[in-house]
């Protein structure tokens, strides 16, 4: 079974869950002090916001984060980049179900 096929098989509990522990990433990779060269495609504000995660990571004492930038969300962390990789495309399949579920109902 494929990855892609796995998302779109999701149960609500799973999806939750899942979203829970995208909750973790973001702690875990705002400890990073050089800059990251994936920062450059960056808004001020969303510089701001990465920041004051890494600021955040930095005072929990937590180790280099990377991000990992997509279409829609940005996933800050220290997990590995095939991690980062599935997080960010469920993500952004995620983004797209509720989009076009909410569109649906007008």
């Amino acid at each position: 079974m494929s990855r892609s096929d796995r998302l779109n098989r999701l149960s609500r509990r799973e999806i939750l869950l899942a979203g829970g522990s995208l909750l973790v990433v973001p702690l875990n990779a705002l400890a990073q002090t050089k800059p990251d060269p994936a920062e450059s495609g960056l808004s001020d504000d969303e510089k701001k916001q990465v920041a004051a995660v890494r600021n955040q990571a930095k005072r929990a004492s937590l180790k280099s984060l990377r991000l990992t930038p997509g279409d829609h969300f940005l996933i800050i962390g220290d997990a590995s980049n095939d991690f980062q990789d599935e997080v960010l495309s469920f993500c952004e399949k995620l983004g797209k179900a509720f989009l076009a579920y909410y569109k649906s109902k007008g």
